[in-house]
């Protein structure tokens, strides 16, 4: 980098200046300290994070630590003999910065705006599970040529997808019954989040008056972050994409039905990491926090 870049402190003590500057122009100017409103916020929502997020916020950090675990296993092992496929190591970095980039909006009031990063979550995820065992859409993801729109088009778009991932989920001894059901609620959970991306009304609205979580029944203002009754679903939405994608990877997995993990992958000791995490994780979905993730906390009707 040839120019050098000056320090924040630098910039901001010029941009006051030419502040000075322009308010001579004027009469009677007043200007927000943006810092300190971004640290009141800060503080309100950590505060608000605390007290009402709390279950939530643990079942997304041991989330993301059975996919940064699995993530690292993945690329430490490339570098041994063990043919991981790189789409699924690439697939699964992006998720690690996906869920810590929704848990950094959500616990800073952004729910709304984290909206936007679940909702390529999800598809990355589904991307994942088809990266599992179809070799072929592996192969041409990371293919040094690759037509990204030829791609979408003949793996991803029109449906396309959603096939290949029940041909996966069948693969993991999952009944026709409750892979119709975990399709359905893929597309449903897509059309939720894409108002977002799409800047529906009702996004605008949830970013203008946020329905509170600590303060039942009100609207907050507070435009650069409040905590939202929308945040509990979303974060549940979340943690539950990620158990079924381990659960769907755990069953392949004991089944045999992934060549690139032998079973001189399972009985690693790193690897046995990775179990405990899942296991873990499957604890708090299906028996201790399960309560929490089916909760329902909605905005109160006036009557």
């Amino acid at each position: 980098m040839e120019k050098k870049i000056i320090p924040f402190k630098q910039s901001k003590e010029e941009v006051l200046q030419l502040w000075n500057n322009q308010v001579k122009q004027f009469d009677e100017v007043t200007r927000i300290d943006i810092e300190e409103e971004l640290r009141i916020v800060h503080d309100n929502c950590s505060s608000d994070t605390n007290e009402f997020l709390g279950p939530w916020i643990v079942m997304l950090d041991e989330s993301l630590h059975f996919i940064l675990l699995l993530y690292k296993f993945c690329w430490n092992s490339r570098k041994t003999n063990i043919e991981i496929p790189v789409t699924l190591v690439m697939l699964l970095a992006r998720s690690c910065s996906h869920i810590v980039a929704i848990r950094k909006l959500i616990t800073e009031g952004l729910e709304d705006c984290a909206r936007t990063v679940s909702r390529s979550f999800v598809e990355t995820i589904d991307l994942m599970i088809v990266s599992l065992l179809d070799k072929d859409f592996s192969d041409q993801y990371f293919a040094e040529e690759l037509d990204e729109d030829e791609f979408w088009k003949k793996n991803i778009a029109y449906g396309r997808i959603y096939k290949k991932i029940e041909t996966i989920i069948e693969s993991a001894g999952i009944d026709e019954e409750e892979r119709d059901r975990f399709l359905n609620h893929r597309r449903e959970i897509k059309s939720v989040l894409s108002s977002a991306v799409h800047s529906s009304t009702t996004s605008a609205f949830r970013s203008m008056f946020i329905p509170s979580l600590k303060h039942s029944g009100k609207l907050s203002t507070s435009v650069l972050g409040h905590v939202s009754v929308h945040s509990p679903s979303h974060l549940g939405l979340i943690i539950t994409n990620i158990y079924y994608f381990g659960s769907i990877f755990m069953k392949l997995l004991t089944s045999d039905q992934l060549p690139m993990f032998p079973d001189s992958v399972k009985n690693n000791s790193y690897f046995q990491n990775v179990s405990a995490s899942f296991f873990l994780l499957q604890d708090l979905v299906t028996e201790h926090y399960e309560e929490y993730l089916f909760m329902e906390i909605e905005f109160p009707e006036e009557e």
